[in-house]
């Protein structure tokens, strides 16, 4: 594809010739689904998510009630697509697609990575307790050493 030539529109997801804004030259290439029936609202999908703010990760989930992470998405594309376009139910069929920052604490079942952690557990934050002790000696605001201007 030459970067000339074409633009993708973040506002609708479809795919423009520099040359003719007035009409599309292929329809939802780039478009959030939340529901997958179709290999074509995956790769949507999977292109929305990769232009998405703020660091946030994919995830799917499966006919099973499987939760996949993004990098599994990405290794076993060919399986999901070979399960969605054939309607198999063998574990691999999305059948759904959400955002980590909208989930419950989970984990992918396939490679067993911690996608969202949860915030009770100790274990996952290092047990930080939220203290700071930079705040004591901040010069700015007249810590133990004094203020920075005597």
């Amino acid at each position: 594809m030459n970067p000339e030539r074409f633009s993708l529109s973040e506002s609708d997801g479809h795919l423009y010739r520099n040359d003719n804004w007035s009409a599309p030259l292929r329809k939802n290439v780039m478009k959030w689904h939340p529901q997958i029936r179709t290999v074509a609202e995956l790769k949507a999908t999977i292109r929305a998510a990769d232009r998405a703010f703020g660091g946030t990760d994919l995830v799917m989930f499966t006919d099973d009630g499987g939760t996949l992470c993004s990098e599994c998405v990405k290794k076993e594309l060919s399986r999901i697509m070979d399960a969605i376009r054939d309607k198999s139910s063998n574990g691999w069929r999305v059948t759904s697609a959400s955002m980590d920052n909208d989930l419950d604490p989970c984990s992918c079942d396939n490679c067993d990575a911690v996608i969202v952690p949860d915030p009770d557990d100790a274990e996952t934050d290092g047990g930080y307790d939220g203290s700071d002790d930079f705040i004591d000696s901040d010069p700015w605001r007249g810590g133990p050493e004094g203020d920075m201007y005597g």
